[in-house]
């Protein structure tokens, strides 16, 4: 039998989750504001918390609004929208400044302001949809807790290009029936113009050749090229691509004294889905390199470039090392339509480059790595070896980086320096950071 109670709520956890107390015990409530006060159904108990959803809200909260989202509350895309965005990212900046003082022992001091671009909605450069076939294809979003699809219509955090290819999308993946393509990554220019399909399929079948790819990409206008690849991984194929164009999208970063600089990014490449905010967190980087004075960098988990390339416009050398050829293949493709000739390109995981970079006694000024959301435990005790001056961590995770940092505060003389939170993805509890360390030595930071 369920238990019903009352609840106000206290505070926000770190994955967006209402958090009170009922006679002492821990209750979190998802889609729930600091200050409401509720009446919650307690639907799974354990030792040391209570989960609950809203039945009522007595009283809301001032911090709480309407969330502009007809699907908010059921896909499990967001989970912040029903929030002042001034207050999201108060309480980001505070949840990430707690996660890094009690999981790495940094200094408030060191942790600056959370950085943000200026649109809370349309910011999306790319979106990774579920594909479910019923009699026909449905294209969306897990529900929240569930498996279960929420089919979409139009997506609030997406670029306007990426909305006007979702309607007629489900058409279009009817040519791919007998394939049971399980995902689709759409990505569009920073400028909204041109995009590209990325489709993901489970098993080894093979596509027929003989599919009219040309004729159904006349549908969909400003469509680059159709590559398909399996969920798990492996050889990504190229099924169609518009003549004399680019394979990929573009994302554009403007550097000091170059300008413009345009990185093509190919489907099923990763790449920041926010060009405006990745633009500040360019910025930032390309600012620490500059005052450590860094003439060869190692930048691990490299991906198309993003960092490599801006980084390469203030160092003599670059060593940019990724597991993903495809990436790396990408990231070749852009260093040569830049002119970037010096970077070093590396097909290599970053732990098995560390080793064999060290065995050969190279040494870098600085180091710099953007690992997935599992972070990079493996190699944060390895990246001392190296003898940098500095050592920058891109993270989209607070908890990998709190350990991770606690791992090389432990195991070596650095320390961070300087935490700059940035808010990526508006809408959602994820944080993205970038956080800067340096030896005892070089600590003197002006």
């Amino acid at each position: 039998m369920s238990r019903i109670l009352r609840l106000v709520v206290e505070t926000l956890g770190h994955r967006g989750v209402g958090i009170g107390r009922h006679q002492g015990k821990v209750v979190m409530v998802p889609l729930s504001a600091p200050g409401d006060e509720l009446e919650v159904e307690i639907i799974e108990s354990h030792r040391s918390y209570d989960e609950g959803r809203i039945l009522r809200l007595l009283n809301p909260s001032p911090w709480r609004r309407e969330p502009p989202c007809k699907y908010f509350g059921s896909c499990g895309g967001c989970q912040l929208q029903h929030l002042e965005i001034s207050y999201q990212r108060r309480e980001k900046e505070k949840i990430f400044s707690e996660m890094m003082e009690s999981g790495s022992r940094v200094a408030r001091e060191k942790i600056g302001g959370i950085l943000f671009g200026q649109e809370e909605f349309g910011y999306r450069c790319r979106l990774d949809l579920r594909v479910v076939w019923d009699r026909g294809p449905r294209v969306g979003f897990s529900r929240r807790g569930s498996e279960e699809l929420i089919p979409l219509e139009s997506c609030m955090v997406a670029r306007k290009k990426i909305n006007d290819v979702l309607e007629p999308l489900g058409g279009f993946l009817r040519e791919f029936f007998p394939w049971r393509v399980s995902r689709v990554e759409i990505a569009c220019d920073d400028s909204s113009w041109g995009f590209t399909l990325f489709l993901a399929r489970r098993g080894r079948e093979t596509p027929p050749r003989e599919r009219k790819f040309p004729e159904a990409a006349r549908e969909l206008e400003g469509l680059r090229s159709i590559c398909m690849g399996r969920t798990e991984g492996g050889r990504v194929e190229t099924l169609w691509a518009r003549e004399g164009g680019p394979l990929g999208v573009w994302m554009t970063v403007n550097l000091p004294g170059h300008g413009e600089m345009a990185l093509e990014v190919w489907p099923g490449v990763f790449s920041q889905v926010n060009p405006e905010v990745n633009q500040i967190l360019v910025n930032i980087i390309l600012s620490w390199a500059h005052k450590l004075e860094a003439r060869s960098i190692l930048d691990l988990y490299a991906g198309m470039g993003n960092l490599s390339i801006p980084l390469s416009t203030i160092a003599s050398r670059v060593m940019a090392v990724e597991v993903d050829p495809r990436a790396v293949e990408n990231g070749l493709e852009n260093s040569r339509r830049i002119g970037a000739e010096n970077i070093v390109w590396i097909r290599n995981s970053a732990a098995k480059a560390i080793s064999d970079l060290v065995s050969k006694g190279e040494r870098f000024d600085l180091v710099v790595l953007d690992p997935p959301r599992a972070g990079a435990k493996e190699i944060m005790g390895a990246i001392p070896l190296l003898d940098p001056k500095g050592v920058i961590y891109v993270s989209c995770d607070p908890a990998t980086l709190a350990r991770d940092m606690a791992i090389v505060q432990r195991e070596s003389s650095f320390r961070v320096q300087e935490i700059v939170p940035l808010d990526m993805f508006p809408q959602t509890y994820h944080i993205e950071s970038a956080s800067l360390l340096l030896r005892p030595e070089g600590a003197q930071w002006s």
